[in-house]
């Protein structure tokens, strides 16, 4: 049991597919949250939804080049709003959701507009049309957005469609009935010749095990010319042991594979050290064909996996999925599928060159 005041919840990282949507969209993104989070109870607390993904990207134009507040001074004028209860009263006595019957939506769509009412209209200066137009209709989407994640996770959470007075284009066409889920991510299969590659995603449990690099990655990679991995934890001899197991996926297509290899280090005096071990474990895989080269970017933070053979690999954890083993002479030491997981989500995407 905790407590927390927090007033957002962030997510990051969401697996995003080619679309720019969330590969969870049809299943539910809470998905994405630690298992301890998955909770309905808990997401039904959350008043609304922000999605992040239609926000454009920060770049050195986004700051304003005009006058503005200063954060502190803004968020202590909105810190001395908030024991103004005009706002309240202006929503209680203004917002009419038809239909909405539910008392916790009606308290998160009052509160979000209550929000809205005070960024866009600190003056209450504002007309009836302009109040649901700008006040109640996002709040109605923002809290649409956790309905239908509730919805997707929890059969005891009806699907629903909230409408105000004044329906706006995202209203009107929300669906009435809750959307097909998607087949579900295939078991992980030792590999044979009749399995193909496919757009999918698995979902990997704590604990779980049968898993190995050749079971996940080699599908996709199988008859590769040029694979390029992004792991920016390629540091510690465990990691680099990873990437040699790794390798051995690569082992096998015609020819000379090229393995390129982007990773960081964490400071020059690493940079150096790394180096030594990265150019021994270059020197070895030679004999297999295997050329690689590498290289730092301190910048780094995603994970993936990208070959010649048109497939993206999302690598959530990195090559780092595995959990400790117990000893050098326990069970899955040396092979993978006896070692237990780590929680992670790989996702597999066709790219087209």
């Amino acid at each position: 049991m905790g407590t927390s005041e927090a007033g957002f919840v962030i997510l990051g990282n969401i697996s995003i597919g080619s679309d720019h949507r969330p590969l969870y969209h049809t299943n539910g993104i809470f998905k994405e949250l630690p298992p301890a989070l998955q909770e309905s109870a808990f997401i039904d607390r959350i008043h609304g939804l922000l999605e992040g993904w239609f926000m454009p990207r920060v770049t050195k134009h986004t700051p304003s080049r005009r006058l503005g507040f200063k954060g502190d001074f803004f968020s202590e004028i909105l810190h001395e709003l908030r024991t103004d209860l005009r706002y309240s009263d202006y929503v209680s006595h203004s917002m009419h959701l038809p239909q909405c019957e539910d008392m916790r939506d009606n308290k998160a769509i009052a509160r979000i507009a209550e929000g809205y009412l005070k960024l866009l209209f600190p003056d209450l200066e504002v007309a009836d049309e302009e109040f649901v137009d700008y006040c109640v209709n996002p709040a109605v989407r923002m809290r649409q957005q956790v309905r239908d994640e509730l919805a997707k996770l929890d059969p005891e959470y009806q699907w629903v469609t909230i409408k105000s007075e004044r329906p706006d284009e995202f209203q009107e066409l929300h669906s009435d009935g809750k959307p097909v889920e998607a087949t579900e991510a295939p078991e992980i299969d030792p590999l044979s010749p009749e399995r193909a590659p496919l757009e999918t995603t698995i979902d990997i449990a704590e604990g779980q095990k049968g898993v190995s690099y050749l079971k996940l990655f080699g599908p996709y990679l199988r008859g590769a010319n040029t694979v390029k991995l992004v792991d920016p934890y390629i540091r510690y001899d465990y990691q680099i042991h990873n990437l040699v197991n790794f390798c051995e996926c690569l082992v096998g297509a015609e020819g000379t594979t090229r393995l390129e290899l982007i990773t960081s280090a964490g400071s020059r005096e690493a940079e150096v050290e790394l180096s030594a071990k990265l150019d021994e474990v270059r020197s070895s895989l030679e004999q297999d064909r295997i050329e690689m080269s590498y290289d730092f970017d301190p910048s780094l933070h995603d994970r993936w996996i990208e070959s010649d053979t048109e497939w993206r690999i999302g690598l959530g954890r990195g090559l780092d999925m595995f959990q400790k083993p117990e000893g050098r002479f326990s069970l899955g030491f040396v092979d993978q599928t006896k070692r237990a997981c780590k929680a992670t989500t790989i996702s597999y995407h066709h790219i087209a060159k």
